[in-house]
């Protein structure tokens, strides 16, 4: 017995041919951008987008957690029909909805679930992708090394397997992780290999992720910029108040004290918009940094004092 998924039309989920309800159109449009990405992560911001395509709530990656119940209930009904694969699919689904939300023990577990069934099933592919989602638990975490050899695996999989998306998603992500650890040669290796196969394969979101890490890697204002001028194409203002938070860090380097500010305050607004409590908490100390070095003390203290307030709200 097996659970079906139907995305073709309206959404449907079928255990033994009986049909499961997933109510409401938000959580049936994450249930159906997850199974159509089944073999490639899927960033947040896509998620917002997708479910939100004009303009985010600020409790955008909060309703996540809500609309995983539809999630739950397909992951249920997968195990209930004996259907690994199913059932693997959700387990890498909610995964991905625990990390967006900053919830890094279940998300650990739920990858490592889902890799143990890929890998029974013999699709390695699937086990990549899950592989992929282990390395950003540990990126996060801030344990680098384990998060590079979790990277590395999934890109001599994607590789063997053939799957050039996948592969710029790793060799970017092992660029990344690279820079965190101080290997810098090694990260513009990665880097230039991510970037070339993201314009070959024509993927404008992904050329724009490789160059926010390029402009992190040579401090160069240019890549930043060319990030966001990227994402405010494509209407991601989640990346995009990413983009602005690396450009206003080079402009503080720089004296450049006006316009980061500016910048700040743009990222730190769709953070909140969003929901982003990480991303909030890094923008708000930024600002309190700025301010302390042009010597307003006071507002420098305010926000210190929340950005610490908002990492206390984080998980572990």
């Amino acid at each position: 017995m097996t659970v079906t998924f139907h995305v073709l039309g309206p959404l449907e989920v079928r255990s033994a041919g009986r049909p499961i309800r997933i109510s409401g159109r938000k959580p049936r449009l994450l249930l159906a951008t997850l199974l159509l990405h089944a073999n490639q992560p899927v960033a947040a911001d896509q998620l917002v987008e997708v479910l939100w395509p004009e303009r985010a709530p600020r409790s955008a990656l909060a309703n996540l957690r809500t609309y995983a119940s539809s999630l739950r209930a397909a992951l249920a009904a997968a195990r209930a029909a004996g259907d690994t694969y199913g059932e693997a699919a959700m387990l890498r689904g909610l995964a991905q909805v625990a990390l967006y939300r900053d919830r890094y023990e279940e998300a650990a577990d739920g990858f490592t679930r889902s890799r143990r069934l890929f890998r029974e099933l013999g699709d390695p592919r699937a086990e990549a992708t899950s592989v992929c989602g282990l390395g950003a638990v540990s990126q996060f975490g801030g344990r680098h090394a384990r998060a590079l050899g979790h990277f590395k695996q999934a890109l001599a999989m994607f590789l063997s397997a053939g799957d050039p998306h996948g592969e710029a998603f790793t060799r970017q992500a092992i660029g990344r992780a690279c820079i965190k650890a101080g290997d810098l040669a090694q990260a513009s290796e990665s880097l230039g290999q991510a970037m070339r196969l993201a314009q070959e394969l024509g993927d404008a979101h992904r050329e724009g992720c490789v160059s926010l890490q390029m402009g992190t890697l040579h401090g160069a204002m240019s890549f930043h910029r060319h990030a966001l001028e990227i994402f405010e194409s494509l209407g991601d203002r989640h990346c995009g108040a990413y983009a602005l938070q690396s450009l206003a860090g080079l402009q503080v380097d720089r004296g450049e004290l006006a316009p980061a500010s500016a910048g700040l305050e743009r990222s730190l607004l769709v953070f909140r918009e969003l929901g982003d409590r990480s991303g909030e908490a890094s923008a708000t100390q930024l600002l309190g940094e700025l301010h302390r070095s042009a010597g307003r003390t006071g507002l420098a203290l305010d926000y210190l004092n929340h950005a610490s307030a908002l990492r206390r709200e984080l998980p572990a």
